[in-house]
């Protein structure tokens, strides 16, 4: 078609329109792991910017093709279509991201499930045996940090309280440079959270001691695991629903962002796009640290189930009144011995719960 063909605007407007429907934004979480999900996003937000830049293209071309009143129709127009894909795309990607937390919860729970069933044996050879009576001799097991009794939500809820801000400001804004210093905050904000997930050495644990013996409420929590692990499993099933809740109620900001646009210019479809690299950091964020708890509770089963093994060997032999010599070589192959049960016992656990 020529250049000053009759039908431009509308052959123009048609290619916009093809473009913007055919950008695909939302990443496929049907198969992988939770920092699967989290690599699809970041394809996902490229995505969304390649897309953008094409349809912005587009409309720079339409002012040099068209008279002005032509090419601002089609424009507009453009704009209302992209606004209201980002707004689709939005709620697509955290529909997606929800879905996918959810199956990767009860697949979690269902695998611990299974894998304390098979330990029955572990907790029925050492239930009535395990007391602090039984372990005044033992020397403790060597470089060892306790499990905290429970994971918290701090993380999320305090990325959930970034988002609101950002949001509040978003609905009223009326420039780039106000979206755009809310973004850069909540940007600092989140990194700053980010950088506690990924530095969580200790997160769920104790301070490691050299040479550790539980107390009797500590045998109890250590036999509680082992028996069902029920108090883990409560504590995934409350932290999942924490952060389906904050992703419902940014589903929710997100369309309160978009409605409170009355009309639509560039520069509420800046806005918007904002608001959409907004839910993917926060889709983002929340997955990072669903897997950063999933992880470590997985380590507190490892670490209880250890602790049960090793001192409960210990307990059952001072039950019984072995009498073992105390010469530098049974001390040698004692503790090489508590060594490879606990290494063993920690690979397993990892192995059933797919860590």
């Amino acid at each position: 078609m020529g250049l000053y063909s009759t039908n431009r605007v509308a052959s123009v407007a048609e290619s916009s329109d093809a473009l913007i429907e055919s950008m695909d934004w939302t990443p496929d979480f049907s198969i992988g792991s939770v920092m699967e999900a989290v690599i699809q996003i970041h394809e996902n937000d490229a995505k969304m910017f390649d897309s953008l830049i094409e349809c912005d293209f587009i409309s720079a071309n339409n002012i040099s093709i068209m008279t002005e009143a032509e090419a601002e129709q089609a424009n507009s127009a453009n704009d209302e279509k992209k606004k209201s894909k980002i707004g689709e795309k939005i709620h697509a990607i955290i529909e997606a991201i929800k879905n996918f937390i959810q199956k990767a919860a009860a697949n979690a729970i269902a695998k611990i499930t299974d894998f304390v069933k098979s330990d029955q044996k572990i907790y029925n050879a050492y239930k009535d045996v395990l007391k602090v009576e039984n372990l005044k001799d033992f020397e403790g097991i060597k470089d060892f940090a306790y499990p905290s009794n429970k994971l918290d939500s701090k993380n999320i809820k305090e990325l959930g309280d970034q988002v609101e801000k950002f949001v509040s400001v978003a609905k009223n804004a009326k420039t780039r440079d106000a979206i755009d210093s809310a973004h850069e905050t909540f940007q600092n904000e989140s990194d700053k959270i980010i950088n506690k997930i990924n530095a969580e050495i200790a997160w769920g644990f104790q301070e490691k001691q050299s040479a550790w013996k539980p107390n009797q409420e500590q045998i109890g929590e250590m036999l509680g695991v082992v028996k069902n692990a029920s108090a883990i499993i409560k504590g995934i099933k409350e932290h999942t629903a924490v952060i389906i809740g904050e992703l419902k109620k940014l589903q929710n900001d997100a369309k309160a962002v978009l409605k409170s646009k009355a009309e639509t210019s560039e520069t509420e479809v800046y806005i918007a796009n904002k608001m959409f690299q907004v839910a993917s950091s926060s889709a983002k964020l929340f997955s990072k640290e669903f897997a950063a708890y999933n992880r470590t509770a997985t380590k507190q089963i490892a670490a209880y189930r250890k602790a049960v093994i090793l001192c409960g060997r210990a307990a059952a032999k001072s039950a019984k009144g072995t009498d073992e010599s105390k010469s530098d070589k049974t001390v040698e192959q004692e503790a090489a011995a508590m060594y490879v049960l606990g290494e063993s016992s920690d690979a397993y656990v990892y192995e059933c719960l797919a860590y």
